[in-house]
């Protein structure tokens, strides 16, 4: 199958070229840990239940979770994600956010996209998954659901959302409503914050709905098409002078400092490979893969 690029596979390159073609070309994902299944999987499968009903249905939320969740290690106290914490999330959530009190109409639940992107004198392929396209006061929208550990409570750590003014996934799928001839200029971001060390939920910081500041403009949209296409020009050149068995340039732009989830590839001598393959497993991931079995990014 043919790869179209998404946000999620042009950030794993500007992060480490290697790593994209471990992802990406080699197909190589670690192996299912004891570890709870995706729990943000799990949580959207939740989200998109509940909110393509009419009024609130928490039952029905917490069912929709528990069968996206899937069978739990039988000793998962030490789980950073447990099932139970998520069905105290859907719980609380429900509290702060009813329904019957939301202020716009869900057009739209989750779903895949793949669009001919055509701007600024640029042109390429592009795909993912929408979570929710809203009608707010007669103005089209998207709603993206984010799970995260991170902290978004305080003026600290306000830089969460600001990431998303400028960022690959919510440029892309707005430049996509407009390629697919839907005039949409904004979105909101559905924050909970996964309280991963405590493992409680508490309404006045785990929670918040953030708008994008204003419309998106067309400038702003023409410089991400130039910016996606200037990188699949750094990948199909390496595609074409490397191929996927040959490695790639290594950045070290490591997330919160932690190495990824390949740094053994890297760090261990060319003979060691097929030892550290061990730990991983043959996987692509396409988004129409998750879109049909209910996932989310």
């Amino acid at each position: 199958m043919t790869w179209i690029p998404d946000a999620s596979s042009i950030s794993a390159f500007r992060e480490n070229p290697e790593r994209f073609r471990l992802r990406y070309r080699k197909h190589l994902v670690p192996a299912k840990r004891e570890e709870a299944p995706n729990s943000g999987t799990a949580a959207h499968a939740a989200f998109d239940y509940w909110f393509m009903q009419p009024t609130s249905d928490l039952e029905g939320a917490l069912a929709a979770l528990r069968t996206a969740w899937g069978e739990e290690p039988l000793f998962h106290e030490g789980l950073e994600r447990p099932l139970s914490l998520f069905e105290q999330i859907m719980t609380v959530y429900a509290e702060v956010y009813p329904r019957e009190k939301d202020p716009f109409k869900v057009l739209a639940g989750e779903e895949h996209f793949q669009v001919r992107i055509e701007r600024a004198d640029v042109s390429f392929d592009w795909c993912g998954i929408k979570d929710k396209r809203l009608d707010f006061d007669g103005e089209l929208a998207l709603l993206d659901h984010k799970t995260t550990s991170a902290w978004f409570h305080t003026a600290k750590t306000e830089g969460y959302f600001a990431q998303y003014e400028i960022g690959e996934q919510m440029l892309g799928y707005v430049a996509s409503e407009i390629a697919e001839g839907r005039e949409c200029r904004v979105f909101y971001i559905d924050a909970v914050h996964v309280d991963t060390q405590y493992k409680k939920v508490k309404a006045e910081r785990d929670f918040r709905r953030w708008r994008s500041p204003g419309i998106v403009q067309d400038w702003r949209l023409d410089r991400w098409a130039r910016d996606i296409d200037y990188t699949l020009q750094q990948i199909r050149y390496l595609d074409e002078t490397r191929g996927p068995d040959v490695p790639w340039p290594v950045y070290t732009n490591m997330k919160f400092n932690k190495p990824d989830d390949h740094w053994d590839f890297y760090t261990s001598a060319p003979e060691m490979h097929k030892s550290v393959a061990l730990g991983f497993e043959e996987r692509a991931w396409e988004p129409w893969t998750a879109a049909t079995n209910g996932g989310g990014n």
